[in-house]
C-alpha cells in the first residue's frame, strides 16, 4: 500500500511537471508572437508615415542629407524620433524572436541607421536616450 501511494505521488508530480513545461512553452510562444506583433505594428505605422509624407523617404532610405534650415527638417526629425523608437524596439525584443527573424530584423536596424543621415544626426544628439543593446546592434554587434 505504501509503495502504491509513493508511486502515485511520483506520477502526480511528474504530470504536474509536464503541465508546467507545457505552460512554459506556450508562454514562450506567446511572448515571441507578441514581440513580432508589436514590431510589425510599429513597422506598419512607420510605413503609413512615409505614405502620407513621401517627400521624407529620401532622408531615411536614399542617404540624402537634410539641412537644419530645410522646410521639412522638423518633420524629418519627428519621424527620426519615432523611427528610433521602432529600431530600439527591434533591438530590445531580439531575445523574443526566433534566430532567423532576429538576424533579419537586427540587420535591418543596423542598415537603416547606416543609410540615413537624419537618423545618425538625431541619434548623435540623443545618444544617452537609447540602451546599450540598441547601440550594440547599430554598431554591428548582434
Amino acid at each position: 500500500m505504501q509503495v502504491a501511494i509513493e508511486v502515485s505521488g511520483l506520477i502526480i508530480s511528474f504530470a504536474g511537471f509536464l503541465v508546467v513545461i507545457i505552460q512554459l512553452f506556450k508562454l514562450d510562444k506567446s511572448l515571441r508572437s507578441s514581440a513580432r506583433g508589436s514590431i510589425y505594428d510599429m513597422a506598419s505605422r512607420i510605413k503609413e508615415v512615409f505614405l502620407s509624407k513621401p517627400h521624407l523617404r529620401e532622408y531615411f532610405f536614399e542617404g540624402v542629407a537634410i539641412s537644419r534650415d530645410h522646410e521639412h527638417y522638423s518633420e524629418a526629425v519627428a519621424v527620426a524620433d519615432y523611427y528610433c523608437l521602432y529600431l530600439e524596439q527591434i533591438t530590445t525584443q531580439k531575445t523574443n524572436l526566433d534566430k532567423s527573424e532576429r538576424d533579419s530584423w537586427l540587420k535591418y536596424a543596423h542598415d537603416i541607421y547606416h543609410s540615413s543621415p537624419i537618423l545618425k544626426e538625431y541619434l548623435e544628439d540623443k545618444k544617452e536616450w537609447y540602451s546599450r543593446k540598441f547601440w550594440d546592434v547599430i554598431e554591428g554587434e548582434f
